[in-house]
């Protein structure tokens, strides 16, 4: 997971097959909603949020 200019890339890898998956870079409306959004959020902030969750 990366953040560049308020843009997120999320890379993946298959543990097994080592397949791989990349997103291309994500504007905060590509994965942030009225449903699920967080008041004042900037894209920083979900990815802290992410990585302090992972890191458990």
């Amino acid at each position: 997971m990366s953040l560049k200019s308020g843009k997120l890339r999320i890379w993946l890898e298959n543990g097994e097959s080592k397949k791989q998956w990349c997103t291309t870079q994500l504007s905060l409306e590509d994965y942030v909603n009225s449903t699920n959004a967080i008041p004042n959020a900037t894209a920083l902030d979900y990815v802290t949020v992410h990585l302090q969750n992972t890191r458990k």
